[in-house]
């Protein structure tokens, strides 16, 4: 449901959904953090949720091993990133973490870079600068 002007949480009841294989809600208006419900749909390739307003950190999601897209660009994402994380982006197709307010360097790693430029990360302090 992409651009469909959603808006408020993404409710945790998307974990009961366990053959959803794409979610896709960018370019909405959804709030709140991310659930960590989502690591219960263990056949979830894809997860994009760029250009919304989702905050908080990024949950553990150390269950989804066919997820290779994951496209959370473009939000207000703070915090550490989840060690899980390090795992999805070495085999991930697609991975977009830019444009978010990672307060320093230090909450994204270098193996957040690592892949030879899969994962899309800024090292800007919460530049909105495409969103």
């Amino acid at each position: 449901v992409d651009n469909a002007q959603l808006e408020g949480a993404l409710p945790t009841q998307l974990g009961r959904l366990s053959l959803l294989t794409h979610l896709d809600v960018s370019h909405n208006a959804i709030t709140g953090q991310i659930p960590t419900e989502l690591d219960f749909i263990t056949s979830l390739q894809k997860i994009v949720l760029e250009f919304n307003d989702l905050n908080g950190s990024i949950p553990e999601l150390p269950h989804l091993a066919a997820l290779n897209s994951l496209q959370l660009g473009c939000n207000k994402l703070t915090s550490p990133l989840p060690l899980s994380l390090r795992t999805i982006i070495a085999r991930a197709f697609e991975c977009d973490l830019s444009y978010n307010q990672f307060a320093t360097d230090a909450h994204l790693p270098e193996w957040a870079f690592a892949g030879h430029g899969k994962c899309k990360a800024d090292r800007a302090r919460g530049t909105k600068g495409r969103c």
